[in-house]
């Protein structure tokens, strides 16, 4: 996808769901949210590692990434299924909607969908009568389990190591997520799932520095208006300037 279609480089792929649909809803079984990307690359807890300079622990295998929520191996991810059951809702009762007072029942997804391991309705007979709308995100939301998991298998991930600075002569691309990280010398990225982690963590970063650069795609036209036009140029002059002194 041609970043000058957007505003902003898009993330190799992004899951949206009606599971966070409604007001939230607070239980007794309130857990505090400690899901975080900071978690990714914090160093491990002295339990986790039997001595320094130890391998880290493989947790989740890359044969056996799948896992419904409840039941992973990994404690974000549990809390991660409690979260979407406190503070989501059903999407079938939500379109049951009370003839008497008009207003939709909404009842906690407390069952875990067996294709995509997330929990997504109330009961398997709402899953069941939901299914066909249901699969237009299963499979999406089953690829996110996966790399979710992936990313915190304890495995050593090599797309993660960064190229270092980049030489003067060479030109990056920033038309796409490929042209970028081929042209920005990231060797390490080889399969699908390492371009969707790479691009999930960099999309925000990359937006600032592709809208800042020379060689920027956001041009009059395509993601710039006219006042923006100058604003952008006022700062890519200064950026120039900096690196000349």
């Amino acid at each position: 996808m041609s970043a000058g279609q957007r505003f902003m480089l898009p993330c190799a792929r992004r899951v949206t769901t009606g599971l966070g649909r409604g007001l939230p809803r607070l239980s007794e079984r309130s857990t505090k949210r400690t899901i975080s990307l900071k978690s990714l690359f914090a160093p491990p807890p002295p339990g986790d590692m039997a001595a320094a300079g130890s391998k880290p622990r493989i947790v989740v295998k890359q044969d056996d990434l799948f896992h419904q929520l409840s039941k992973s191996p990994i404690k974000e991810m549990r809390q991660k299924g409690l979260l979407i059951q406190e503070h989501g809702c059903c999407p079938t009762c939500v379109h049951e909607t009370s003839a008497s007072t008009g207003q939709a029942a909404t009842r906690e997804p407390l069952f875990e969908c067996p294709d995509c391991g997330y929990p997504t309705h109330c009961s398997a007979e709402h899953w069941a009568a939901d299914k066909i709308r249901h699969s237009e995100q299963c499979g999406y939301l089953r690829e996110s389990n996966e790399d979710e998991h992936d990313l915190r298998s304890g495995r050593t991930l090599r797309e993660f190591e960064f190229p270092s600075a980049q030489l003067p002569e060479v030109v990056v691309n920033f038309k796409s997520w490929d042209t970028f990280l081929y042209t920005r010398s990231f060797t390490n990225v080889q399969s699908a799932r390492a371009m969707r982690h790479v691009s999930k963590v960099l999309t925000y970063p990359i937006t600032i520095g592709a809208t800042l650069h020379q060689y920027s795609p956001f041009t009059l036209g395509s993601g710039l208006t006219p006042e923006g036009l100058k604003s952008m140029t006022a700062l890519r002059t200064t950026i120039k300037e900096h690196e000349l002194a």
